[in-house]
């Protein structure tokens, strides 16, 4: 009986267009890129810093060792990195191999290990971060029953998301209740 797109702007825009629904707000919202890599090694490894950093770094915006969160498995350490937005930009259509390994090369220097991973897998993140959004909860077209929610209508924040899909469920249950039975 309706329809909610919950995937980022770029991919609901063509989605909501073919089914004829009406939320132009969607072609406004803008990205920026993330190369991310995913690290693992046995858990004895030290390093320099040992939790989560900004660093000061041409290349690498984030890193987050994921197994220092409570509940988290302790078997091995798992490591992410997050690039800066303009290097990924720049890198984004390179083979996620080569530029996940530049992005290991900086991690190593910053944060001393150089033993070599268990596991590693780099991911380009097309649409990772928000830079443009909607500033509205959610998106819906009544007559279509269409409705689009994400981070991309509040702001590049994990809450975002929540708060947009819970409009956006509301909103359609609303204009499901009044269709008459």
């Amino acid at each position: 009986d309706g329809v909610i797109l919950a995937v980022p702007a770029p991919q609901a825009e063509p989605l909501a267009r073919s089914a004829g629904a009406k939320l132009p707000q969607l072609a406004h919202v803008r990205y920026a890129p993330c190369i991310a890599l995913m690290l693992a090694y046995e858990p004895e490894t030290r390093a320099a810093n040992d939790q989560w950093m900004r660093p000061d770094d041409s290349v690498i915006g984030w890193i987050a060792k994921n197994s220092s969160k409570p509940g988290r498995p302790q078997d091995a350490q798992a490591w992410v990195i997050h690039a800066r937005a303009d290097w990924s930009r720049q890198h984004l259509d390179e083979d996620p191999r080569v530029s996940g390994e530049i992005l290991h090369a900086h991690f190593k220097a910053l944060t001393g290990i150089d033993a070599e991973p268990l596991y590693f897998a780099a991911h380009r993140w097309r649409y990772a971060l928000v830079e443009q959004e909607v500033g509205l909860p959610c998106l819906f077209d009544e007559e279509r029953m269409i409705g689009a929610c994400g981070d991309w209508c509040l702001g590049a924040r994990v809450e975002a998301a929540f708060e947009s899909g819970c409009a956006m469920g509301d909103t359609l249950a609303d204009a499901l209740a009044e269709i008459p039975a």
